[in-house]
């Protein structure tokens, strides 16, 4: 019995974790209101700015790729697209230190703990580009803080998710 509440504590610390980390996560949608999203199916992806890591970069278009097939847009060659899909990854690392001082009631005297962090700051934007008129027709942004790479792409996951609840119906 101790064993299962020690796993089930484990898991909504891990969750909790999670939803904080979203919390944090601010995005946005913009979109060209004179334009009529039903004549869109294709689209194909352009070189924008990619992501410092590599593997980031494919997590970004991972997700990018299923939300648009959720929306029927297919992935066809860029001469053939209606849209070009374009990513921007922007993060600044920076370097975080928390502390405390513990001290009991009765001792003259107490402990300063400190714990430091590499955070990364960072935005993503998501742009949809009409490939006719050179135009961009829709646009996410999601900006945040995370911790390490693994929170990342949970994090992508989830914005990139959020952003294209609010992708107009066809």
């Amino acid at each position: 019995m101790r064993l299962l509440i020690s796993k089930l504590t484990i898991v909504v610390v891990l969750l909790l974790g999670c939803s904080f980390a979203m919390a944090g996560m601010k995005v946005k949608v913009e979109k060209d209101p004179e334009v009529d999203f039903t004549v869109y199916r294709t689209y194909a992806w352009e070189k924008g700015l990619s992501a410092a890591y590599e593997n980031i970069q494919y997590v970004i278009e991972k997700n990018v790729d299923r939300e648009l097939a959720q929306v029927d847009l297919a992935k066809v060659g860029k001469d053939e697209a209606d849209l070009y899909a374009v990513s921007y990854a922007l993060g600044e690392q920076l370097q975080g230190t928390l502390g405390g001082f513990y001290r009991q009631p009765n001792w003259a005297w107490g402990i300063i703990t400190t714990d430091s962090r590499l955070i990364t700051k960072g935005t993503l934007v998501i742009d949809l580009v009409d490939r006719e008129k050179n135009v961009v027709v829709w646009r996410g942004v999601a900006q945040g803080n995370v911790t390490n790479i693994e929170q990342a792409v949970h994090v992508i996951e989830q914005v990139t998710k959020k952003m294209f609840r609010k992708y107009p119906a066809r």
